[in-house]
């Protein structure tokens, strides 16, 4: 990969605020070539809630209205939130420098700032990417005027999400020749 690489991050909460319930983490990495590795976790509810990290009520019904399949896949397989961030870590580390690497999400106060808050409260640790290499997809979409991306996979997994985003990102910068 360059030196400098991309990685797009998706998580599925239990809100919509720094602070909330982590319940998954999807990541892929990519470049102009196209998606690298993946990652996916599930999280114990419960250990989040237990470290200190919140619940919606109005995020909790919105879950109730999501496809079974989407909701069924956030109880499979779960580790704990410590665990969950450890392995994310080591995973970004596994995949270069993570001074160089480019950490992209669906909106500039979503997946990234959830996911650094989550570190601060659970860990008392800062996030395993420097802050200024967050980057926003929903942004470049506006600016790019795009249209929605097509979905791939299960609506609201956290990995089919982030590798949607993500797929998309690598055509719209190939259309405008950015990479």
């Amino acid at each position: 990969m360059n030196e400098k690489f991309n990685v797009m991050l998706d998580l599925e909460t239990l809100g919509t605020t720094p602070g909330s319930v982590i319940l998954s983490i999807g990541a892929v990495s990519f470049d102009e070539n196209g998606l690298g590795n993946e990652f996916y976790c599930t999280i114990d509810a419960q250990s989040a809630i237990s470290s200190g990290l919140t619940v919606s009520g109005d995020t909790f019904k919105w879950w109730m209205g999501q496809k079974a399949e989407a909701r069924k896949a956030l109880f499979e397989r779960t580790v704990s939130i410590h665990k969950a961030l450890d392995n994310f870590a080591d995973w970004l580390e596994a995949e270069g420098d993570p001074k160089q690497i480019r950490v992209w999400g669906n909106g500039s106060d979503f997946d990234n700032t959830i996911l650094a808050k989550a570190y601060e409260v659970v860990q008392g640790r800062p996030t395993p990417w420097a802050f200024w290499n967050n980057r926003c997809y929903r942004t470049v979409c506006s600016v790019m005027n795009a249209k929605q991306r097509k979905q791939e996979g299960v609506p609201h997994n956290a990995l089919d999400d982030a590798k949607s985003q993500a797929n998309h990102l690598v055509q719209l910068f190939k259309a405008r020749a950015v990479w």
